[in-house]
């Protein structure tokens, strides 16, 4: 019966991964055929519905699987499972997060270019052009920074501020560096004076530092990679158990005792990862 499960678990799983690759190839391929243009909120995640149906048998898979070795019950496991309809809520953070850092790293490159056609003696609203023209050598048409160096690119063509193109990209992005770098690129616009230097000095110290931040961005990552094998070895000690000497576990399962114990141990297993996850998020 738990192998029957797991199976089913394994290929809704599967499936669902396979259909979401498929949806989103497909919206890609109408989006590069239409030439559309998506204005996010990166502050914002939406899951398409084989996406939500991915990440909802992940997490039954996980916990049936989880929950089963703790209790030996199908059916308490599969009661369990349920829970896992609230698995997208809880990760939703993460993926604002990573939707956030993919942004960020799309546009250092997007600086980058900026900055050498500023050097080159470019205005200001031919370097975002020269950019976009740069980062598609780099990038797909449906990547984020594509998707917000065309907008601006179309509103320029519609004769609107570049200023304006530039604020609501700030402010959709919800990004310090991208919120500080447009700001400062606005200010030297309107005020004129030293307009080079200034741009230049401001890519200068935001690139910088992005830097900072990537570094320890690889430290946090390393101590998180340690509390989650923390976190795994429960499991797998009970697993090593189960099979080597299943009498040794046996009690925890056929006693009312044992039972209370194994909820206990998994509440403070569960409070000790949420307790070091909060320790471990830095804000950078």
């Amino acid at each position: 019966m738990f192998f029957m499960v797991v199976a089913v678990l394994l290929a809704f799983t599967a499936l669902s991964y396979l259909l979401e690759n498929i949806s989103k190839s497909r919206a890609v391929k109408l989006m590069k055929q239409e030439h559309e243009l998506l204005v996010r909120d990166y502050e914002k995640y939406f899951f398409n519905f084989w996406e939500r149906l991915k990440y909802i048998g992940f997490a039954a898979l996980v916990i049936f699987c989880v929950v089963y070795l703790f209790y030996r019950s199908v059916i308490f496991a599969l009661i369990v499972c349920i829970a896992s309809v609230f698995f997208p809520k809880l990760i939703i953070s993460k993926l604002v997060e990573k939707q956030k850092m993919a942004l960020v790293t799309q546009f250092r490159v997007a600086l980058n270019s900026i900055d050498t056609s500023i050097s080159s003696g470019a205005s200001p609203t031919n370097a975002i052009i020269d950019a976009l023209e740069d980062l598609y050598r780099t990038y797909d048409f449906d990547s984020f920074i594509i998707q917000e160096f065309e907008i601006m690119k179309y509103r320029i063509t519609l004769n609107e501020p570049l200023e304006d193109a530039l604020l609501d990209f700030a402010n959709r992005s919800h990004v310090e560096d991208i919120q500080n770098f447009c700001h400062v690129f606005v200010s030297s616009l309107q005020t004129g004076g030293k307009r080079v230097e200034i741009i230049r000095s401001a890519i200068a110290n935001i690139v910088e530092k992005m830097e900072i931040k990537k570094e320890i961005s690889l430290m946090v990552a390393e101590t998180k990679y340690q509390v989650n094998v923390m976190v795994v070895m429960p499991a797998l000690i009970m697993l090593m158990l189960s099979t080597i000497s299943p009498d040794y576990v046996k009690p925890l399962f056929n006693s009312i005792i044992g039972r209370v114990t194994v909820t206990i141990v998994l509440v403070m297993i569960g409070f000790s990862y949420y307790l070091a996850n909060k320790i471990v998020d830095i804000e950078v």
